[in-house]
């Protein structure tokens, strides 16, 4: 019996020594539930969805914490949260990859953000030390900085795809596929006008043969119709973002002729369809009303002249012609 109770005493013994261990370990892997990043508390199932192409955890928590710092000192507008969903349908049309739009948003922020400041000539390795600077006060327990990155003391293009988008896909860890996406859509909105004031004109749909509703290109009624020829392949390079992008830069030119006609024909308003068909090198091989709600023809043969001239995005030449519609709303201000 001695026996016995010296035994469970060891055994008493060594469970006892052994708890401590026990609750350390379940509390160490109940503080890894949670990643502090800034003044955020973030799940791993969280972190996930915000950066869904990492390759690691560490990776993940390491390109976040800079993404994060970087775009908060990005000031949104009210276009920030279309721009956002736009780039995420992008993201899985060309690159293939799924990312939300808080996810896409968020990398497209923090883009804007180091690309003006390539744009004003800084230096990759000068933007760097910007976002590092950054990194370190958003992120106040680590100083670790940024692990990668291309430092050189030279200035880049900024209009220069490749350097531009080889200087993301190192400072932000994502894709080359992501990266060119991502310059190609920070440089479509250069020179665009307000998209409020875009919006209040132009309403974009662009629509696939395979699907049964279309695609959206802003939140608009949808309008149903189908893309014929490769069209659906051209989406990929080509994207409802480009589309809307290069139409709504002719905006102010629309309006006026529609203001001069409404002169002659002041109860004029209404959506007119239009079907483009887009060669690969951008240029308009056709375009006509498909349906229209003004029938005045004067201004109709006058906006045909116009938006024949629109040049649009290039894509390669093995996808050959693109054909989509785009409504035009008009109406008095």
């Amino acid at each position: 019996m001695q026996i016995l109770n010296y035994r469970n005493l060891r055994l008493l013994t060594v469970l006892m020594c052994g708890l401590p261990f026990l609750f350390i370990f379940c509390a160490k892997k109940k503080e890894l539930a949670f990643i502090v990043i800034g003044s955020d508390s973030l799940k791993i199932e969280q972190l996930v969805k915000l950066d869904p192409a990492a390759s690691s955890d560490s990776v993940r928590i390491r390109n976040l914490k800079l993404r994060m710092a970087v775009a908060s000192v990005f000031i949104a507008d009210s276009g920030t949260d279309i721009l956002s969903q736009k780039f995420s349908e992008q993201l899985q049309l060309r690159a293939g990859e799924e990312w939300n739009p808080q996810a896409a948003g968020l990398l497209l922020s923090s883009a804007k953000v180091l690309y003006q400041k390539l744009s004003l000539g800084l230096s990759p390795g000068a933007v760097v030390a910007y976002a590092e600077s950054l990194f370190t006060a958003y992120n106040k327990e680590d100083c670790s900085g940024i692990l990668q990155a291309s430092r050189s003391v030279d200035s880049i293009d900024p209009d220069n795809q490749q350097k531009v988008a080889g200087f993301f896909s190192s400072i932000f860890g994502i894709s080359e596929s992501a990266s060119q996406l991502l310059f190609d859509f920070l440089k479509e909105q250069d020179g665009l006008m307000n998209n409020s004031d875009a919006e209040k004109m132009v309403k974009g749909l662009v629509f696939s043969e395979t699907e049964k509703t279309p695609v959206k290109a802003a939140s608009v009624p949808i309008v149903e119709k189908k893309i014929v020829d490769n069209s659906v392949e051209a989406l990929k390079y080509r994207g409802q973002q480009s589309i809307m992008d290069s139409i709504a830069r002719h905006i102010p030119n629309l309006k006026s002729i529609y203001k001069k006609r409404l002169k002659v024909k002041e109860s004029m308003s209404g959506t007119v369809m239009v079907s483009f068909r887009v060669s690969p090198s951008g240029t308009v091989v056709d375009a006509k009303v498909s349906k229209t709600g003004i029938n005045d023809e004067e201004f109709l043969s006058q906006l045909l002249r116009y938006v024949k001239d629109i040049q649009f995005k290039k894509i390669p030449e093995k996808i050959g012609n693109m054909s989509f519609e785009f409504p035009f709303e008009f109406n008095p201000e």
